[in-house]
């Protein structure tokens, strides 16, 4: 009954669809070499709590072997800094990231699962499953709710900022049309993943009163084991590593 009315709290908060800025902290400098050499850092700080809803292909899964629509009711501590260096019209950065911890209290996904049917596109697989073509024993989506936690982890972005410019050959020989020019970014989110000291935890599950059916299936963004968020805490397992 506990975690019912618990789950009851967090969807309430499903129509805020936003998140609150708990507490920030930022703070930022730059450093001239000459006339075309510059450094910047800049260091930040956040916790947040609120409602993310990312939607996208299936996590850990290949390229178009499943797709989500997820809720989730979070919070979320980190510290990052990134130093950039720029030399004339190109800028490389750094971003090193500290994840406290990245807690979802509940979430709701909803899986989909295209039919491998070779080069079978989304909106075929879509009309099947609108015309009732999908197997009822072996369905092709399935749906998620339950909890997960990170903790301490390290993380590393790396990004390049080159000055681009784009010509039309006939544009310009015909009618005179100067180059279009502008920034550009290109970056690797999270080139890097280690974990932080002995403080690293990460462990999901479903909550045994939700509606899941995504055991047996190719769901594998988290894990369909039945157990509480708090039996999962890493205090919890080390009260329970004291007692025993």
């Amino acid at each position: 009954m506990r975690d019912q009315a618990f789950a009851a709290a967090l969807l309430a908060m499903v129509p805020l669809a936003q998140s609150y800025q708990l507490a920030a902290f930022t703070e930022g400098s730059t450093i001239s070499i000459g006339d075309n050499i510059s450094v910047a850092w800049s260091v930040e700080s956040e916790c947040l709590l609120g409602l993310r809803a990312p939607a996208g292909w299936g996590e850990y899964m290949g390229w178009r072997e499943g797709a989500n629509w997820m809720e989730q009711v979070y919070s979320e501590a980190y510290a990052k800094g990134t130093v950039t260096a720029t030399i004339g019209d190109i800028s490389v950065s750094l971003t090193p990231k500290l994840l406290f911890w990245d807690l979802v209290f509940f979430m709701d996904i909803f899986m989909f699962f295209p039919p491998e049917h070779g080069e079978h596109s989304m909106s075929e697989a879509a009309d099947e499953v609108a015309e009732g073509a999908t197997d009822e024993e072996n369905p092709n989506w399935c749906n998620f709710q339950g909890w997960a936690q990170e903790w301490f982890i390290f993380f590393l972005d790396v990004s390049v900022t080159t000055y681009e410019c784009e010509l039309e050959t006939y544009s310009f020989i015909v009618d005179g049309v100067d180059p279009a020019c502008h920034w550009v970014t290109y970056e690797v989110a999270e080139l890097l993943e280690l974990p932080f000291t002995d403080m690293y935890h990460s462990t999901s599950g479903q909550y045994e009163w939700g509606w899941n059916t995504c055991q047996g299936t190719k769901f594998n963004a988290y894990s369909t084991e039945e157990w509480g968020f708090m039996e999962g805490h890493p205090f919890q397992e080390e009260q329970e590593e004291l007692e025993e």
